[in-house]
């Protein structure tokens, strides 16, 4: 679900490169359903050259939800945690529905927090920056983002920011998905951790670790099951979900099971747009098949570890699915959680 798109007026890129900046620490959610008390900490940070080093968890991330436009410019409408007793103008005159922004809010903050608790992770750059989301985005012909009127996508830098599309006959109701909103969220962790080039094998593993952790975060919010399926809530059509992780040709798009067929669909490609960066949404299905039959052998609690670790410390851009898998097995047998007996299930 990421995006890149370059035209006269605008290059969307995605790097990990983001300098110095300031962030406002504002707030942590303390119950569901709740708009939480405003407590104001600015801080400036230093590059601290380390993706994987813990920033302070006690530090609370500023969620910030805007409203339509692609990039937060000054006159943006915007809502977030210090002005949440605001009204604007589209609000009072019923073109924007306040609970879109009150929904946005809360469930952003959700998973945010779920990163937190899980994975003593701190906003998508463990730094504490602020999480920056537009809501109900309807697409630009101008800027060549009418995908996105149906879609959810981290835009990476310099804008540093998530868009959440208003929807459409096929996909709606992304607010309300946790896996896709954990997906998108992880997204971003990824693009400051391993950063893996978004093409073959390698961009579908940027695809895969996102499906696998944004069905665990919404499994753990939900406080249910890992049930090994995203973006049911978004699909308007038919009774699929987005992507089947046990079997994925029964997946909205059917996805690729076997290298075999992953090499006769993408063998010599040339990424592009039309073919989907080489089929990073097709070839996903066979890490998600393998990863989701290692959920099964020794269950969600130890797998989430090691799939994170893995993706968040031991991959680089351009790592491979032999890589991930030699990686994910080396993480398991370092994690003295984990039985050696319980990591050789994983290696078949």
């Amino acid at each position: 679900m990421k995006f890149l798109k370059k035209t006269g007026a605008v290059e969307l890129v995605f790097s990990s490169k983001d300098g110095l900046n300031s962030f406002q620490l504002v707030y942590k959610v303390s119950a569901p359903f709740a708009i939480p008390k405003v407590l104001k900490l600015n801080v400036d940070h230093e590059e601290l050259g380390l993706f994987h080093q813990v920033s302070d968890l006690d530090k609370h991330v500023t969620v910030n939800i805007w409203r339509g436009s692609l990039f937060k410019l000054k006159k943006s409408k915007k809502r977030s945690a210090e002005s949440s007793k605001a009204k604007d103008f589209e609000i009072d005159r019923g073109l924007f529905r306040q609970e879109d922004y009150d929904l946005a809010l809360i469930n952003i903050s959700k998973v945010v927090e779920e990163f937190k608790t899980d994975f003593k992770w701190n906003g998508f750059d463990n730094k504490g920056s602020a999480v920056d989301a537009t809501v109900r985005y309807k697409g630009s012909k101008l800027l060549g983002t009418n995908v996105l009127r149906q879609n959810a996508a981290w835009i990476g830098s310099p804008y540093n920011q998530f868009i959440f599309g208003r929807g459409g006959d096929d996909l709606d109701n992304f607010l309300e998905a946790f896996d896709v909103i954990g997906h998108e969220y992880c997204h971003a962790i990824v693009s400051h951790t391993a950063n893996l080039d978004y093409a073959g094998e390698s961009g579908a593993l940027n695809e895969h670790v996102c499906d696998i952790l944004g069905v665990g975060v919404e499994s753990n919010i939900l406080k249910r099951g890992y049930d090994f399926k995203i973006g049911e809530v978004v699909m308007q059509q038919g009774d699929k979900a987005l992507r089947d992780f046990l079997i994925p040709q029964n997946s909205a798009s059917p996805q690729a099971i076997h290298m075999s067929q992953v090499n006769d669909l993408f063998g010599d490609c040339e990424p592009s747009e039309e073919n989907d960066s080489c089929g990073v949404h097709i070839s996903n299905g066979v890490t998600n098949q393998a990863i989701g039959h290692s959920i099964k052998a020794i269950g969600w609690d130890r797998m989430k570890e090691v799939v994170f670790d893995t993706v968040s410390k031991r991959l680089r851009s351009s790592s491979n699915f032999l890589d991930y898998r030699r990686q994910i097995i080396a993480s398991c047998m370092d994690n003295s959680k984990i039985s050696e007996r319980e990591c050789n299930k994983i290696k078949t």
